[in-house]
């Protein structure tokens, strides 16, 4: 019984260990091995006690194409060899979107590396294979896919086989064909790359506004500074700081100093929060936010997802994203599932923000779109007063304090109840709109550069896919 349901899963993805037969190749192209056309898993000599760069599997990351050693270790006699450029496969899986990839780079000059054993290398093989074109390969989601076919319970954890990965077979072009692909989805990288920087600096501006106004509160010393007044003694170090720091603002931050007359020029102390500004409340989250946790919903029952096209966001989704904006994810609920997750929990609004926790670290991203989400996700509810990008960026400013209130949980999640105990400090009804007016720009600016992320990504696995089936080359040739 168990091994045709280990075939069938295998059938499903097209990775069955028959040999398959590509048929009416481009000239100089042939049907090869993974073990054929690159080094895979080499073992290479290393002195014992000796220091070397240490890669953590930990930081091997599909969002991010490089990886670099975290720290020069003495080698204990185990670990995985790595040379540089070489591509980086982690055994342990989730999920498609877990499969986990990275090119090694150091930015120093150093030479041969080592990690955990849980890494699998693949290294080009001179003169057939191109070092770029090993982890362009490794990230499509076709040997994603055979990865998964391969993988196996172990200590209650999916991990693939090792060497199980040599199985898988593949068109393999000729060296100069290889080199022309990779310089063509080098060059979409790099257009992905200036997108996320374009939103990284975006995301700093909203939340550099963000920390000014309503975490440093720097227009009440302001006020305070343009008419004399005295500040408690706990505060007068601060006060020159920011004294200090006007000299150097920027015309850009002075421009926004019309809205100064929206806050006080006193601060109160309050035992929530210490010094707020006068006039200024000291809430909960849960007595301002409606927060939201997902249900459980079987997700082996494929009766609620075949063909569904309706959002359902697990910690999966959160964790592989690199922007911070969730524009898709990977389990799509249809009506069946829908009926049957709504008995027990409401779709979510665009614009909501998810929350999830590990035992070390806040994941958090903005829903572009109507989802559901599961147990182990709250979410906060976007609202006029609060909008999207101001209850983000109180987000991020409180990540520690959320951080915390996930470790008082057994299982290191955070939720719902203790959320809502969180102190919420809500200013004046005018200044959350004001600085949704400040930060319009930036929203649409945002949300536009993560699309064509989005769109960049799939275009480069559709010409990478394209590319492997010689529908390509044919049609060059022809």
């Amino acid at each position: 019984m168990g091994q045709k349901k280990k075939n069938k899963k295998e059938n499903k993805l097209g990775n069955s260990k028959k040999k398959i037969k590509f048929q009416n190749l481009p000239k100089g192209w042939k049907e090869s091995s993974l073990q054929d056309a690159f080094i895979v898993n080499e073992t290479a000599e290393l002195k014992l006690r000796k220091k070397y760069p240490f890669v953590d599997s930990r930081t091997i990351d599909s969002r991010k194409k490089e990886v670099d050693f975290t720290e020069l270790r003495p080698f204990k006699g185990s670990g995985r060899r790595i040379l540089p450029n070489d591509t980086l496969f982690l055994r342990s899986i989730s999920s498609l979107k877990n499969v986990k990839v990275a090119k090694y780079v150091p930015t120093k000059k150093e030479g041969l590396a080592f990690s955990q054993t849980d890494v699998m290398t693949i290294r080009e093989k001179p003169g057939v294979t191109d070092k770029d074109f090993a982890y362009y390969l490794a990230s499509s989601p076709k040997f994603k896919n055979f990865a998964i076919s391969r993988a196996e319970r172990e200590r209650g954890v999916e991990k693939i086989k090792m060497g199980s990965l040599s199985e898988f077979r593949f068109n393999l072009p000729p060296l100069s064909e290889q080199k022309k692909i990779v310089k063509l989805l080098n060059n979409l990288d790099e257009k992905i790359e200036l997108n996320y920087k374009i939103s990284k600096t975006l995301e700093d501006m909203a939340l550099s506004l963000y920390k000014s106004w309503f975490v440093e509160f720097d227009p009440v010393f302001d006020n305070i500074i343009s008419s004399n007044k005295e500040v408690p003694e706990e505060l007068k170090e601060k006060l020159e700081i920011r004294k200090e720091t006007l000299k150097k603002e920027s015309k850009k931050r002075l421009a926004a100093r019309r809205y100064y007359p929206l806050f006080p020029s006193e601060f109160t102390y309050t035992e929530e929060m210490g010094w707020i500004p006068k006039g200024w409340k000291v809430k909960t989250v849960g007595e301002e936010i409606e927060i939201i946790r997902g249900r459980k919903i079987n997700v082996q029952q494929k009766e609620f997802w075949e063909d569904g096209t309706t959002h359902f966001c697990n910690t999966t989704d959160l964790y592989s994203l690199r922007s911070n904006i969730l524009l898709d994810t990977e389990r799509k609920l249809n009506e069946k599932g829908v009926k049957k997750i709504k008995m027990k929990s409401s779709k979510l609004s665009a614009g909501s923000i998810l929350i999830c926790s590990t035992e070390s670290q806040i994941y958090t991203a903005i829903s572009n779109m109507p989802v559901f989400i599961s147990p182990n996700v709250i979410a906060m509810s976007s609202q006029d007063t609060f909008h999207w990008l101001y209850l983000f960026s109180w987000v991020k400013c409180n990540l520690q304090k959320i951080l915390e209130k996930a470790n008082e949980s057994a299982f290191f999640e955070i939720g719902k109840k203790n959320f809502k105990t969180l102190p919420f400090l809500v200013p004046n009804n005018k200044l959350p709109s004001v600085f949704l007016k400040q930060t319009n720009s930036y929203r649409s600016r945002l949300i536009s550069s993560y699309k064509e992320v989005r769109e960049i990504s799939k275009l480069k696995n559709d010409v990478f896919r394209k590319f492997l089936s010689g529908t390509m080359r044919k049609k060059e040739e022809k």
